[in-house]
């Protein structure tokens, strides 16, 4: 692959949860766990207390883009801002598409994998950047 280079995009922890996502194409992390307060309170002592909870987030620098295939077919696929935009290759999205496939279809049979990864890219028919709203 000459477009993605990294084609291994998602972490997980110990027991199996997503943690992290990164750019396939550049490496950076688009996604992952972070700490946020829920509710800050004075305990009699007057020191503060604050309840934070971790939760999975896309990051300001998330950006998706759905693939249309020759077959009618379509695919979301995630990366940075930087890396994705509307005017990529079919070449560039068929990398895209083939990095996904190889993640997401480990679980399915052969005959379903095989048909996923044959489906020839067309073009970008959605874009989309921006994260989560994390308050």
């Amino acid at each position: 692959m000459k477009f993605v280079k990294y084609p291994n995009f998602t972490r997980f922890g110990p027991m199996g949860d997503l943690q992290e996502i990164i750019c396939k194409v550049c490496g950076v992390t688009i996604a992952g766990t972070t700490e946020r307060v829920v509710n800050t309170t004075r305990n009699p002592g007057g020191s503060q207390v604050q309840k934070a909870v971790v939760q999975f987030v896309r990051f300001h620098n998330y950006a998706e883009l759905k693939i249309s295939f020759t077959d009618g077919s379509a695919h979301m696929t995630n990366g940075c801002s930087k890396c994705l935009h509307p005017n990529l290759t079919p070449t560039q999205l068929d990398e895209l598409q083939q990095a996904d496939m190889e993640e997401q279809t480990a679980g399915l049979g052969y005959e379903n994998t095989v048909l996923l990864k044959a489906r020839i890219p067309v073009a970008v028919v959605g874009f989309k950047k921006g994260g989560d709203r994390v308050e």
